[in-house]
């Protein structure tokens, strides 16, 4: 009786072939993965650039009465009262693509002690006066490397992993 079947070492062969395969697949699922969370925590940086960019041209040139969804009325020449008001409106928004548990917004009014925001995906607002005008600055980071480089200058240096703007706000 002739009977067709598969030999051991054939089916040996398949199994390493489809491990090789799987361990391939495998690290470019985790590449790709990683550079998403670093291309949606560069979106979160220009989003919020852009959004605080335009509320306080709202408030500048516009003549409007009021900005932030309606929560701070223009003009508003405390910069410190901002932090509330961003707290508000952004904190719930945007949610750290490395950490999805927290949320992508941190704020900083001028203070830089301790580490609590700088992790990969953390966008961090803080208010610095930089040749006499209140400037917000807007730090998102990417990489491993979130904390500044040399923390002495104010605003700090930062490594290449990190997205920077500066907004005046007046």
């Amino acid at each position: 009786m002739n009977t067709k079947a598969y030999t051991l070492i054939e089916l040996l062969v398949v199994i390493a072939i489809i491990g090789i395969l799987a361990a391939v697949g495998i690290f470019i699922f985790y590449d790709n993965s990683d550079n998403a969370k670093k291309k949606t925590a560069q979106a979160n940086h220009k989003i919020i650039s852009n959004f605080l960019e335009a509320e306080i041209a709202k408030c500048n040139t516009s003549g409007s009465k009021t900005a932030f969804d309606g929560k701070m009325n223009c003009p508003n020449l405390n910069a410190r009262s901002y932090e509330p008001v961003l707290t508000d409106v952004l904190r719930d928004k945007f949610k750290n693509p490395f950490l999805p548990e927290e949320s992508a917004i941190w704020f900083y009014p001028g203070t830089w002690s301790g580490r609590a925001g700088w992790k990969p995906g953390a966008t961090l607002i803080s208010i610095f006066t930089i040749g006499g005008v209140e400037t917000f600055f807007i730090t998102t980071c990417f990489e491993e490397q979130c904390y500044p480089t040399n923390p002495g200058p104010n605003p700090p240096v930062y490594g290449p992993g990190v997205l920077i703007k500066s907004i005046p706000i007046k």
